[in-house]
């Protein structure tokens, strides 16, 4: 195998110059097409109008940068029926027009970047001497097409915040194969009952226990039935519990007496239960988390 077909990408490339440096290596590379064809009409020319040098990345060879100067030429079009008048030859598929790498080193870098985002996707590019910037990466990742999702059967409906306590969005996720499928930019229940339409074949929706879901599950896929999340679900119970306790304390310490007297043991000292009368829910959740915090503090040092 010659070095050509080591370095060089594409077959139509024939090998010029080779300059080594530090970081980089420069390879300098012309045409070998006889006759280009035009884009536009396919007709091959011969012609030269003129040329210009293009450079392009490449996949790295060891620790060094690969960057290729290309000659390449611009021809005339002689077909009387095609648009242009010049054309610049093309090297197929490898490498897009236009394009300031190839099509290997973008599948690579986009590769990165799907699996560590673009910040990570620069800091592993930049070690394995495919230098890049975040912003670039995510430019790549948003250039790919992605493959279309899969019919949803089972959803599951929730809100985030795009500014906490005053503007949510909603998140529609395949509880089957564990994917988001969209986001929408609100949780009003036009928006949710629009996005269920164009999705048909939902069959089952958990959602969150808010009204605005309620109602747009109902107007846009009555078909489907309603469930309440899992999180809801023990909330739930917590609270049906809560209530429980509550309501019925004079019950629970005269049940606690009598088991007492039946062991013939003096009657313990019962704590008081605590009234929950004139405590809001918010307060509560707060004395629950200072208390958390405590517990964890304790358990770090």
């Amino acid at each position: 195998m010659s070095i050509e077909n080591i370095l060089l990408p594409l077959e139509q490339l024939q090998l010029q110059s080779i300059e080594l440096a530090d970081t980089t290596i420069t390879i300098g590379a012309s045409s070998r097409q006889a006759q280009p064809a035009c884009p536009a009409c396919q007709s091959v020319s011969g012609r030269v109008h003129s040329t210009y040098t293009r450079t392009v990345a490449d996949l790295p060879w060891s620790t060094r940068r690969l960057v290729l100067h290309l000659e390449v030429r611009r021809l005339f079009c002689d077909s009387p029926l095609c648009a242009k008048r010049t054309f610049a030859e093309r090297f197929g598929a490898m490498l897009p027009p236009y394009a300031r790498r190839t099509a290997r080193l973008t599948d690579a870098l986009s590769a990165i970047g799907f699996a560590t985002g673009g910040s990570g996707a620069a800091r592993l590019a930049h070690l394995l001497a495919m230098p890049l910037s975040p912003r670039t990466a995510l430019r790549i990742l948003h250039a790919q097409c992605l493959p279309a999702p899969a019919a949803p059967r089972v959803v599951g409906l929730d809100d985030w915040a795009w500014e906490k306590e005053r503007s949510y969005g909603s998140i529609c996720v395949d509880l089957e194969r564990h994917q988001p499928i969209d986001l929408l930019p609100d949780r009003e229940p036009t928006t949710i009952a629009a996005w269920l339409r164009d999705h048909p074949t939902i069959e089952i929706v958990a959602r969150d226990r808010g009204k605005e879901y309620v109602e747009g599950v109902n107007q846009g896929a009555p078909q489907a039935i309603q469930v309440a999340d899992r999180w809801h679900l023990i909330k739930n119970l917590g609270d049906a519990l809560e209530y429980l306790f509550h309501h019925h304390a004079q019950a629970l310490k005269q049940t606690c007496a009598e088991l007492d007297g039946e062991d013939g043991a003096a009657p313990s000292t019962l704590r008081s239960v605590p009234t929950l009368d004139g405590t809001a829910n918010p307060e509560r959740a707060k004395l629950a988390s200072r208390q958390w915090s405590a517990r964890a503090l304790d358990r770090y040092h």
